[in-house]
């Protein structure tokens, strides 16, 4: 029985403490505090003989993982945190994190193959224990936060980077949102990278509360010293560039509906950066 106590206690402990960490971040974007509040988080007592908090970041791929989640996870690195990568495909290379791990996982919609990921995605979280797990894009949010409930992990973020339901119709479109339901109710915070996409996930009634968005919006924020406009000639036709997997789902189709129409008004070009999506 007092093992048991102690057990209760020290789960207790944890979740109060991760959600002190996550309301400084909210507080943070609000300006209320500064970016070394928020990226220090659960600070543990060192002099104890303790260690910082163990914090898994998941995507479906290791692309995903570079282009939206690096910044955030190195800074929270340079912080003490014990950081680990987990992605589907291939190890996402880093110089900073504990671990990098691969969880095998089918982007499209396999029922056999998603339940052996989320036994996989399970043992993985029991075998680790991390205080806190941050998943973003479909496939690598669904299996990983729901795994992290059933592990008992104290802290689950989800990152809604987008809809991928949206593009969708019927039984599909169906299927999609309730995947859409279970990721976010196995989550215990929902984090939208746009006031829109905040909004649409919330008229669509798939959670009970809209999904905090950061400042005006992102997740790792921009690199202005590698982004930065440059001044064009006004006699230059404006150029549209999408970039992304050449998908449905991402809307390329209405793209170009839209692109046929532009084009009867003014001179526009359009480059598409993307691979073909295996699935």
């Amino acid at each position: 029985m007092i093992a048991r106590l102690d057990r209760c206690r020290s789960s207790l402990t944890r979740r109060l403490r991760h959600a002190r960490v996550y309301e400084r971040y909210r507080a943070w974007s609000a300006g209320r505090y500064n970016v070394n509040d928020v990226l220090t988080g659960p600070r543990h007592d060192q002099d104890a003989g303790n260690t910082r908090s163990i914090v898994v970041f998941a995507t479906t791929v290791a692309a995903s993982m570079v282009a939206f989640v690096l910044p955030v996870a190195a800074a929270m690195a340079t912080r003490g945190h014990r950081v680990h990568l987990a992605t589907g495909d291939r190890p996402a290379v880093s110089t900073f994190a504990e671990g990098t791990h691969v969880v095998p996982m089918n982007r499209g919609m396999s029922p056999k193959h998603d339940a052996r990921a989320l036994a996989l995605w399970v043992s993985y979280l029991r075998a680790l224990q991390p205080d806190m797990v941050v998943a973003g894009t479909p496939k690598a949010s669904l299996l990983c936060l729901a795994a992290a409930r059933i592990a008992r992990v104290p802290t689950r973020v989800y990152i809604i980077h987008g809809a991928v339901w949206d593009g969708a119709v019927g039984k599909r479109r169906a299927l999609l949102e309730s995947t859409e339901r279970v990721a976010i109710a196995a989550s215990t915070h929902q984090v939208a990278v746009s006031q829109s996409m905040a909004d649409l996930v919330r008229s669509r009634g798939l959670c009970r509360r809209t999904p905090f968005v950061i400042g005006a919006g992102s997740f790792c924020g921009v690199d202005t010293e590698r982004f930065t406009p440059t001044t064009s000639s006004p006699l230059e036709p404006p150029t549209i560039i999408f970039v992304g997997r050449l998908n449905r789902d991402k809307g390329i189709d209405t793209l170009l509906r839209v692109l046929d129409t532009v084009r009867q008004h003014v001179d526009v070009s359009l480059t598409i950066v993307g691979p073909l999506d295996e699935s």
